[in-house]
């Protein structure tokens, strides 16, 4: 009796199982006119279910569809009405097959019931890297020069030398070497007595910012120069020579021309003041020369750039 009882409990348990394995049907009021070789309406309610699933919840608004099934020809169409809650819509197609027809009805109010979910957005593509800010041209520049040189020497004087620059973007430094040429001063208290002053070198350190770019280049300068003063007294009896340094800072503007590239011709012009000023004395005639608290410069040379 036991075993009777056993058994026929597993029958209820694999029943109640399969059961619930199969889709539930909605509360869909479904009034389904359709022809005998048609699926019945109990066949699109399941399928319907099956489409609909489990996973969500259906919608707590009571749902009714009004489909009208009829042969036109050898194909099959469908007036399909579907109204959940106060919601209401129509749509007609048609199929090859009944059986199709069905199939493609049961799609339509189970998408009606449940839409289908939006599609995920597109993953936004990685933020890209910035770009770094493109390096400033450099470039290295050699130069002979010309230069003329007021206020260090008694007279204005002429010097040859060579200039070497570092170009980067708008900036430029460059150094100046440069030799002056000797020239002789007569003394004021004795006529066939004279001094003779040189520069036997010069340095100059600039620093330059081009205002702009272009065949013609305007620039901003400013820097210092130092040099060395050599003096040599001729004409008296006790005739002697000295060496001494001057220093002066000085500001001014340069123009460039470019002839071709790379070559361009370089002007500058600078006006100074003296830092240091070394006196000349010859005795017994006292101080013989001192160079002029303000100086100036004009310089000029064909420039390479590499």
């Amino acid at each position: 009796m036991l075993s009777r009882f056993s058994l026929a409990l597993a029958i209820l348990a694999a029943g109640a199982s399969a059961l619930a394995q199969v889709a539930p049907r909605p509360p869909i009021a479904l009034d389904w006119q359709a022809p005998a070789e048609c699926p019945d309406g109990s066949q699109v309610l399941e399928e319907i279910g099956r489409l609909l699933g489990t996973e969500a919840p259906l919608p707590s608004a009571p749902v009714s569809v009004r489909a009208a099934v009829s042969r036109v020809g050898d194909s099959w169409s469908i007036e399909l009405v579907t109204k959940i809650g106060d919601s209401a819509g129509e749509r007609s197609f048609t199929a090859d097959t009944c059986q199709r027809l069905g199939e493609a009805a049961a799609l339509v109010v189970a998408l009606a019931i449940r839409p289908a979910p939006p599609p995920e957005p597109p993953t936004p593509p990685a933020p890209a890297a910035p770009t770094p800010p493109p390096a400033a041209p450099r470039a290295l520049a050699l130069r002979p020069l010309i230069a003329a040189d007021l206020g260090v020497l008694a007279k204005p004087g002429l010097s040859a030398g060579a200039a070497v620059g570092l170009i980067a973007g708008d900036l430029r430094f460059e150094l100046q070497l440069a030799r002056g040429l000797s020239q002789r001063t007569a003394f004021a208290s004795k006529a066939d007595a004279s001094l003779d002053l040189q520069i036997p070198i010069s340095a100059e350190i600039l620093g330059c910012w081009a205002l702009n770019q272009g065949a013609l280049e305007v620039s901003g300068c400013a820097g210092f120069q130092g040099s060395q003063l050599r003096g040599a007294a001729a004409g008296i009896s006790d005739p002697g020579a000295g060496r001494s340094w001057w220093l002066g800072a000085l500001g001014g503007a340069a123009l460039g021309w470019r002839l071709w590239d790379p070559v361009a011709l370089r002007l500058e012009a600078d006006l100074g003041l003296a830092l240091v000023r070394p006196s000349f004395v010859v005795e017994p005639f006292g101080e013989v020369h001192r160079p002029s608290l303000l100086f100036g410069r004009v310089g000029l040379g064909v420039e390479l750039r590499l």
